[in-house]
């Protein structure tokens, strides 16, 4: 499984940017968003819980002008 942040317009649906966060793992899913049963969802980020995966996207992220979501995908 691979963990992204998405990037999303906020007044639409399209998406910005996907950042990889290489490395990042459940348990880091987890103190981010803490325990759910499905880990497998989208989670929307708020500005606090952003700042933990933002150090590994390598950009800026402006949770005032879009909507930040954890992601993860199969590979």
């Amino acid at each position: 499984m691979g963990w992204y942040v998405e990037a999303f317009e906020r007044d639409g649906d399209a998406l910005l940017a996907e950042y990889p966060l290489p490395g990042f793992t459940e348990a880091d899913a987890v103190r981010v968003v803490g325990d759910h049963p499905d880990m497998t969802a989208c989670f929307p980020l708020d500005a606090g819980q952003l700042a933990a995966p933002a150090g590994r996207i390598g950009a800026a992220p402006d949770p005032e002008a879009a909507a930040y979501f954890l992601s993860v995908f199969a590979n």
